[in-house]
Formats: structure tokens, C-alpha cells, sequence
């Protein structure tokens, strides 16, 4: 799904057999029931986007048709917030 006919690193979700392989794989090593082939996605997501800090280029490797979905997927990074509001000192009292 998605991309145009390239091969990219996550398939589009609309196949569900990497998932469901990847879901019975974490289970027989004990994974937390948390991790998911999904939940990898978006660790994903939001490393790559801590690299490249370019919204467009995740989207393109995730296949999604809108900036909008692509933006779901990126987790806010605790040390990034902090890095932010200390950047603005005027702005917190």
C-alpha cells in the first residue's frame, strides 16, 4: 500500500500479514503485549523525523497520502519539549 510501486521500509497497513507475523514473533519472545508491528511504525516514524526533521520525507518512507496521518505517528520526545520551553524564557514565568 501506498508509495507508488517503491518498496519502502514499513508496508502500507492495508496488508496485514507483516503485522500479524510480527505480532505472534514478539509474543514467542516475550515481548510486552504493548509492542506491536504498529507501535515499531511509529518508534520509527519518530526517529527518523528526529534525524531528518523533515515531515514530508516520513511521510514519504511511511507512504501516507497526508501530512495530516503522518503527523499521528510522530511521539513527542520528553527531552524535546523541555528543549523547547527552555528556548522561550520570556514566555514561561
Amino acid at each position: 500500500g501506498g508509495g507508488g510501486g517503491r518498496r519502502l521500509f514499513f508496508p502500507g497497513v492495508s496488508d496485514k500479514r507483516p503485522s500479524v507475523m510480527c505480532g505472534r514473533l514478539f509474543r514467542e519472545v516475550g515481548a510486552p503485549s504493548w509492542v506491536s508491528f504498529h507501535s515499531c511504525r511509529h518508534r520509527y516514524a519518530t526517529q527518523l523525523y528526529r534525524q531528518c526533521n523533515d515531515l514530508r520525507i516520513v511521510q514519504e518512507m511511511l507512504g501516507h497520502s497526508s501530512l495530516q496521518t503522518t503527523a499521528i505517528y510522530l511521539q513527542v520526545q520528553p527531552e524535546a519539549a523541555a528543549l523547547a520551553v527552555r528556548a522561550m524564557p520570556g514566555l514561561v514565568a
